[in-house]
């Protein structure tokens, strides 16, 4: 699924995508959950098309179609801290991008024990399918430039809310609330 998802996949860059964030009653970003609008992500000419988050969580959803239903999200900086840029990659080749070096406010993955990212591979073809943690943290990350990565939400993990709306239906970005 993951090598699939990255071959047939186009990264848009980190620019919004089918996910929005959760916020709590003064307007603060809540790391511990996001909804995934599904069927607006399914319905993009382009499919599957999107960022870090719509890869990630799309990926939870085909993993626990197949019955595993133990994989959750995790991203490398709390939403509190994505204000600027805080760690450059190593290489890296982002889903239906030629190979890259990228300055990231964060990165959203699936975390069990272990990581699956159908979002990139490491360079220009290792496939991250169930990754050591740490061997993923120094296989991504080239060099922190602020706030040492701090997994969000600090729990460690999150499983996203998923909505069968259509695109048009998709609050603005970023808040789903």
């Amino acid at each position: 699924m993951v090598q699939k998802l990255w071959g047939n996949g186009h990264y848009n860059g980190g620019r919004p995508g089918y996910t929005r964030y959760f916020r709590d009653p003064n307007g603060w970003p809540i790391d511990d959950g996001e909804r995934f609008y599904l069927r607006a992500f399914l319905d993009d000419p382009w499919f599957p098309y999107g960022q870090c988050n719509d890869f990630a969580d799309f990926l939870i959803c085909l993993i626990t179609s197949v019955g595993n239903p133990t994989n959750k999200a995790r991203r490398t900086h709390q939403l509190l801290l994505t204000d600027a840029t805080n760690f450059r990659t190593n290489w890296i080749t982002p889903s239906g991008q030629p190979p890259t070096k990228a300055e990231w406010t964060y990165h959203q993955f699936v975390f069990t024990d272990r990581v699956w990212d159908g979002c990139l591979t490491f360079g220009e073809g290792i496939f991250v399918i169930g990754m050591e943690f740490d061997g993923y943290k120094a296989g991504l990350v080239e060099v922190i430039l602020r706030y040492d990565w701090q997994s969000a939400p600090p729990a460690g993990w999150f499983v996203p809310e998923v909505s069968a709306i259509s695109a048009d239906q998709i609050p603005p970005w970023p808040w789903a609330n």
